[in-house]
């Protein structure tokens, strides 16, 4: 899988998802550590990566948008997000979503 980590999360998420084969980087990997968030998700559509990140508005902006992509991880654990918890997001409650439209 491909994916891209917002700001709110470390860059050890995308290290971490790396050393399991996945092909990850984080927003400030790529020049987007200040980006808004429509640019962070045109980026993401267009290389086909799924945003994981702890900020909701990703799902409004999917949702207003009427966009089907990218896919969106909203990442309930924020800054205290661990490896753990991101093998195994049930635990800390994360929700993958296409939109919230479907």
């Amino acid at each position: 899988m491909r994916f891209l980590i917002d700001a709110n999360l470390s860059p050890v998420v995308a290290a971490r998802l790396r050393d399991d084969g996945h092909d990850a980087v984080h927003v400030a990997d790529v020049g987007l550590l200040t980006a808004s968030d429509e640019a962070i998700l045109s980026r993401a559509g267009d290389e086909e990566r799924v945003v994981i990140s702890a900020d909701s508005d990703f799902g409004t902006l999917l949702a207003v948008g009427h966009l089907s992509k990218p896919s969106f991880v909203l990442s309930y654990c924020g800054q205290r997000i661990t490896w753990h918890r991101v093998s195994r997001p049930t635990s800390c409650s994360a929700t993958s979503r296409r939109s919230a439209t479907t």
